[in-house]
């Protein structure tokens, strides 16, 4: 979407988030807050019981850790074919 120089956008978390399936493990675009790395991604799932959504990020303690970030942005994992991980010797879980 095109702005004028009179208009601003904001980032609305609920309409960027509201699209992501809550049934499985997605990956999770995070800001860090963090200039020299801003964006992380990280596997997350919702949880229905904390209402949010979950990872190993949440649970990160430190200087550099972003454990109150929300996701900004999400996909789902890629299904990838046992023959390609075998191929690079990617251990098949």
């Amino acid at each position: 979407m095109a702005l004028d120089d009179t208009e601003t956008e904001e980032r609305n978390y609920n309409r960027d988030m509201s699209e992501a399936p809550r049934d499985e493990e997605i990956l999770l675009l995070l800001p860090t807050g963090n200039s020299e790395a801003p964006l992380e991604v990280d596997k997350g799932w919702w949880d229905m019981e904390a209402k949010r959504w979950e990872g190993t990020w949440r649970y990160m303690e430190g200087e550099g850790a972003y454990a109150d970030a929300e996701p900004i942005g999400f996909c789902e994992i890629p299904d990838i074919d046992d023959d390609i991980l075998d191929e690079y010797g990617v251990p098949i879980a």
